[in-house]
């Protein structure tokens, strides 16, 4: 029986926690018929700001959460969005980042 999809990323995100190495992980588990099906679930994308900052955007892949970035911040003077600082967020990621506003 193949994995599905969605658990095996999330699985591997927690040991990498990279977007898009996790991406290019699973399809090498695809070509090699070791999981099945296509990413589906949406999830949180961090990202930081050239010069301090985070925010972040939903979507289903990495490069989906890049170009939403780009559309939501590409033409802003003043906040200027790292788009290889794009990444999932994991619990510790997020309650890290949150820790900020306290």
């Amino acid at each position: 029986m193949k994995a599905n999809y969605d658990k095996i990323f999330d699985e591997i995100l927690n040991t990498v926690n990279h977007g898009s190495t996790a991406e290019n992980v699973m399809g090498v588990l695809k070509r090699n018929g070791l999981v099945e099906g296509k990413p589906t679930k949406k999830r949180m994308w961090l990202f930081n700001f050239n010069g301090g900052g985070w925010n972040s955007v939903m979507a289903v892949t990495h490069n989906e959460a890049v170009e939403a970035v780009k559309k939501e911040y590409g033409g802003s003077p003043s906040l200027v969005p790292l788009l290889d600082s794009v990444r999932p967020s994991t619990e510790g990621d997020y309650q890290t980042q949150m820790r900020n506003f306290d």
